[in-house]
């Protein structure tokens, strides 16, 4: 399930995105993973999307990376080839990291 991030200067990402300050990008992958009772559809757990990498206070980072500029959308709002196969690793670090989790609670 995809969620959301906001960042101080009003930006704000759901999802898949791109965030830009001055000449600094970052790419996120904002998703929460949930499990469902097969029977009844009821929530059993669920689990915001990590990395597996700590931060300075020993909590799990959330999935970004600093990307360069030509990550960035062109005019017709299509991502590069680059940054179509750079989100889909992120995604795919970031399941990597949160199934275990998920599946321990």
């Amino acid at each position: 399930m995809k969620t959301n991030i906001r960042f101080q200067n009003g930006q704000r990402i759901d999802g898949l995105g791109i965030h830009s300050q001055g000449d600094r990008y970052s790419a996120w992958a904002e998703f929460t993973m949930n499990i469902y009772d097969g029977q009844s559809f009821s929530l059993l757990t669920k689990h915001p999307a990590v990395t597996g990498r700590k931060n300075f206070l020993g909590r799990n980072m959330k999935p970004y990376r600093q990307v360069d500029e030509t990550w960035w959308p062109t005019v017709d709002a299509t991502l590069s080839p680059t940054a179509k196969e750079g989100f889909r690793a992120l995604v795919l670090e970031s399941l990597e990291a949160t199934v275990p989790e998920l599946l321990s609670n």
